[in-house]
């Protein structure tokens, strides 16, 4: 029997049973009642909002919660409507009005949230404290407008134990929290985590927590330390004993860090995350890393703290921290210096205190007066502008996302100066569907120095290096110094740009049908669209973020030598752009170029590995571009000789990965130089080439970075081309 027969037979039964009870079907009319936003937040200044209310009948309304601050335009109506709700000024705590709409049997609530002059405060004065080891009664100031008795209180032990007395005592009207500790009677200091809750006046949750970590029998006074004496701690070989550190460089005395935190990691980018192998990252280092400024005046040193878990670093940005470091390795880099302090764990914070924005000493700089002491602090890049008009902040193949775990995207000056820019690939911006900004202004954030072997290697290098057999780590250059923002609105480029694009190729499209860009060799092989992964995102489930071949994204060529590796001619293949700079002075200066390239899609593999950038003004007369050491875009290699080259990574191949691989484009802005007479030109010529012989792949395996021949008929891609000048 079918669905159909089934429910027809139910409907005659129930017929057949009210008629028998001498009453007839009752009909019961459905009442349509909705709004597409219920739940409106605005601020504390007065003023009215309307929600838009779609009804079929008639519609009743009243405020139930929050009447005394606003008002309805209506109680009643029929049918759709827009309603409005105005409200005063609320010069206190966030309040909420809540909304009653009835019609016929339905009901609906809408709400209105208005923020408030004064904060809902609740939190501890000093969230980070250190007790010693006896038992007894500690106090903690704490500061809430909440009445003292909606809070209540709990205790988190991460190590395990229970030492603290329970229950807590109850925040006290002068704000003294008040709890009892048992004596510590190990060898190790401990930690526990005291969490007062409650609620706002809007029902929303409130959390504080306080950090407490007991010492032990054995605790010395603590020698204080700021973040520039850090700096002069050394290890005596002539006399060890007396050292600050060993010759591992493990810190022998009990020094106390002292200064302000910089780092923010609620977006995902306070640090790289980590590649452990070519295929196996440790997503938790972002998390773990914490970066430290001098709090001291007229003092601007900055550096980097790792904790052994994330759940150990409890430090907030703007905190006054002090931090133990007896016990804890001291990691000093050289060319450029700067300093990491490894091992912390979450007993090692003595105290932390809350701070603002205004606590920070902010320098704001151009790219070039970076200075190696601007490592690890606060500083904020002035006039800049991102040289590429295309994709996301992270354009990669998101399948492959696990053989990188950051992407470099050139940041360009005025004077023509470039660094990079680092967003994680699990960066709240990595790929959030917004294109990349097109204008200038300043970006913020934490100057590093940092390396990316998805973007740079160095064979040479590699094979001298005996740390890690599967991975080999602080090889690929990128500059001196590049930036790491910590929060999206820290790159705030929405000023007018102050360059202008002399040309721009942006697809294949593009290449089909606008002059100026040119393969060398189209007899051979003609230009044919590639794949890229400029998808803005964001991107979910099996999305990759490519852009397939066939919609033209990226393009290639194919043959880039003569057939005889003895005899390879590499000058008569390459890419060539042709601009006019006619109209143009030196006060339009600098000319900069942007390019994005990757060899190699899918079984295309050996194209070649090094490049030159050449310019021309008479396409007779050649120069070749050289070192610029912010971006590292040149590098001088072995295989190649003394002369300064750029590279071109491989994608990879499934099966076949390498670090050096990069599944996606390289972004690369170099910039000429202004001494040379390049403008008032009807032509100027650009032309990328390569340089050597040399690939990383044999057929369809990779043999090594640069240990074979270039594989005619391969594929070397781009996927972004222009030319700017200053306005």
């Amino acid at each position: 029997m079918n669905k159909i027969v089934r429910i027809s037979m139910v409907f005659t039964a129930l017929m057949a049973i009210l008629a028998a009870c001498g009453r007839q079907p009752e009909f019961i009319e459905v009442t349509e009642l909705g709004c597409a936003a219920p739940e409106i937040a605005v601020d504390a200044a007065e003023g009215s909002v309307s929600y838009v209310v779609i009804a079929s009948s008639e519609v009743t309304a009243e405020i139930i919660a929050g009447g005394d601050w606003a008002s309805l335009s209506t109680s009643r109506w029929k049918g759709d409507a827009e309603v409005e709700v105005t409200f005063s000024a609320n010069p206190g705590r966030e309040r909420k009005a809540d909304i009653r709409l009835i019609s016929g049997r339905r009901e609906l609530l809408l709400s209105l949230i208005q923020g408030g002059a004064e904060d809902a405060t609740f939190h501890f004065t000093q969230r980070n404290v250190t007790i010693p080891f006896e038992n007894g009664a500690q106090t903690a100031q704490f500061e809430t407008v909440i009445p003292i008795e909606k809070i209540s209180g709990s205790v988190v032990y991460p190590d395990g134990g229970d030492w603290i007395e329970e229950p807590l005592a109850k925040v006290n009207a002068d704000g003294t929290f008040i709890y009892a500790v048992r004596e510590n009677l190990s060898d190790t200091p401990r930690t526990a985590i005291i969490e007062l809750t409650s609620t706002d006046d809007v029902g929303r949750a409130l959390t504080a927590r306080l950090y407490v970590t007991q010492g032990t029998r054995g605790d010395v006074q603590t020698i204080p330390l700021t973040v520039g004496g850090l700096r002069s701690l050394t290890f005596d070989d002539s006399d060890p004993d007396n050292s600050d550190l060993d010759a591992d460089g493990i810190i022998l005395k009990p020094y106390a860090l002292t200064g302000r935190v910089i780092s923010d990691n609620s977006e995902g980018n306070a640090a790289p995350n980590e590649n452990m192998s070519v295929i196996i990252q440790d997503l938790t280092l972002a998390g773990r890393t914490v970066y430290l400024q001098s709090a001291e005046e007229g003092e601007a040193y900055g550096v980097k703290l790792i904790f052994d878990s994330e759940d150990a670093l409890s430090l907030k940005r703007y905190d006054l921290a002090t931090v133990s470091l007896k016990g804890r390795k001291l990691v000093r880099h050289t060319n450029p210096e700067h300093y990491t302090v490894t091992g912390l764990k979450a007993y090692d914070i003595v105290s932390a205190a809350s701070g603002s924005e205004s606590d920070i000493t902010h320098r704001t700089k151009t790219v070039k007066e970076l200075t190696d002491s601007d490592i690890n602090t606060l500083v904020t890049l002035s006039g800049c502008e991102i040289p590429v008009s295309k994709g996301a902040f992270v354009p990669i193949d998101n399948t492959r996302s696990s053989i990188i775990n950051k992407y470099p995207m050139p940041l360009l000056d005025k004077a023509g100066s470039t660094i990079y820019l680092l967003t994680n690939t699990t960066a709240a911006w990595a790929r959030d569907g917004k294109e990349l900004p097109q204008g200038s202004g300043s970006v913020s954030g934490i100057i590093v120095n940092e390396t990316c072997d998805n973007f740079e290697w160095n064979s040479t290098e590699a094979a001298s290096d005996t740390r890690l057999e599967d991975y080999v780590t602080g090889l690929g250059n990128i500059g001196r110094y590049q930036i790491r923002p910590q929060r999206r609105a820290d790159i705030a480029l929405d000023g007018e740009p102050f360059t202008e694009k002399l040309c721009e190729w942006t697809s294949y499209a593009d290449v089909l049908n606008k002059p100026g860009l040119s393969y060398s060799k189209p007899a051979l092989r003609e230009i044919s669209p590639s794949q890229d992964w400029s998808s803005l995102g964001p991107l979910s489930g099996t999305a990759s973020g490519i852009v397939s071949q066939t919609e033209g994204p990226a393009w290639f060529g194919a043959y880039w030598f003569s057939g005889n590796h003895a005899d390879p001619k590499l000058d008569e293949y390459y890419w060539q752009i042709e601009f006019s700079t006619a109209g143009l002075t030196e006060a339009n200066a600098p000319l900069s170029v942007q390019v994005a390239a990757f060899n190699t899609v899918g079984a295309d593999v050996g194209a070649p590995r090094y490049w030159w950038l050449k310019y021309s003004t008479d396409g007779e007369t050649w120069h070749t571009l050289t070192a610029d050491s912010y971006t590292g875009n040149f590098v001088q290699n072995t295989s190649v000789g003394t002369e300064w080259t750029y590279t071109v990574p491989d994608y990879p191949k499934n099966g076949s990965y390498r670090q050096y691989h990069c599944p996606g484009a390289k972004n690369m802005s170099f910039t000429l130089p202004v001494s040379t007479d390049l403008f008032g030109k009807e032509a100027v010529y650009v032309r990328l080439m390569p340089a050597k012989d040399i690939s990383g792949y044999d057929g369809l395996l990779p043999i090594s970075y640069d240990g074979t021949t270039i594989q005619n008929v391969k594929r070397s891609c781009l996927s972004y081309v222009a030319v700017r000048y200053n306005k």
